[in-house]
């Protein structure tokens, strides 16, 4: 699955793809701050400038997995939050797309 986001929104450029990665790679993973679910959220809304749903609050990677379970896995929650902010599914995805 990927989120397509370089149609019906601002172009995704290579410094801003970079940016992002770079972020991501000098930012501590935290559960619920800074995990890999959350920082792409995080680089949606930046990239799209729309704002992310409501995000529950967890600590832990336990409480994370109930949330997924309670949701229908990883790829169901994902799918969901991307298409809520507007991201729809793409066969072929060019850079600055999301993908699962």
């Amino acid at each position: 699955m990927a989120g397509l986001l370089s149609q019906g929104a601002p172009i995704v450029g290579r410094d801003q793809v970079s940016a992002e990665l770079r972020l991501w790679a000098q930012t501590r993973f935290v559960w619920g701050q800074s995990d890999c679910l959350l920082s792409v959220v995080q680089y949606v809304a930046r990239a799209t400038g729309k704002l992310a749903p409501p995000w529950p609050r967890y600590s832990t990677g336990m409480a994370a997995a109930r949330i997924l379970q309670r949701h229908g896995g990883l790829a169901a929650y994902a799918a969901g939050i991307l298409e809520a902010m507007g991201c729809t599914r793409t066969r072929w995805p060019v850079r600055g797309d999301v993908g699962l």
